[in-house]
């Protein structure tokens, strides 16, 4: 994220359009989100806040969370198609897509301009105007296929770039 000024600004605007206020429970949520990794859940917020010794309630930062979705300072990203919500910084930083273990949770950021070129070749062709997409190959990593786990041999394949949680297939 670029920095908490921009998006304490950004969060301000928005709900400023619905008629809401940004509280100081809100910006020191920002600034907790700030603190965060690459990619993490809202327990993890929490506990940035608490490290910073920042005053904000638990509640106040499950409420508030949502909202920077809406904001688009946060994307919200599957971690293997489970139940946990996971979460990126969405300002300042270049689109890229995600591969998901169904091992270990793992989530490893990838970038193509080549497959970026086709899905807007392919909008093109159908005359549909994209705003946003989020791709997700679910799987499993290098580390967890070499650890001699077995691979899922059985079941339904895992859906690809549809938004829809996942089930888990099944293993031998």
């Amino acid at each position: 994220m670029k920095g908490s000024g921009e998006a304490a600004k950004r969060l301000e605007s928005f709900l400023r359009s619905r008629g809401l206020r940004l509280t100081r429970g809100r910006r020191l949520a920002v600034e907790a989100v700030e603190a965060c990794g690459a990619h993490f859940g809202i327990e993890d917020v929490d506990a940035a806040a608490r490290a910073k010794g920042l005053r904000v309630h638990r509640a106040t930062i499950y409420r508030a969370v949502p909202l920077l979705v809406e904001a688009g300072i946060l994307r919200k990203v599957s971690a293997s198609g489970g139940d946990r919500g996971e979460y990126e910084k969405g300002l300042g930083r270049e689109h890229h897509d995600h591969l998901l273990c169904l091992d270990c949770g793992r989530s490893i950021e990838v970038s193509s301009a080549a497959m970026e070129r086709e899905q807007a070749r392919l909008c093109a062709q159908h005359g549909f105007l994209a705003v946003d997409h989020q791709l997700r190959i679910r799987g499993y990593c290098a580390v967890c296929r070499s650890g001699g786990r077995p691979r899922a041999t059985s079941g339904p394949p895992a859906p690809i770039a549809t938004g829809a949680p996942a089930g888990r297939p099944r293993r031998r």
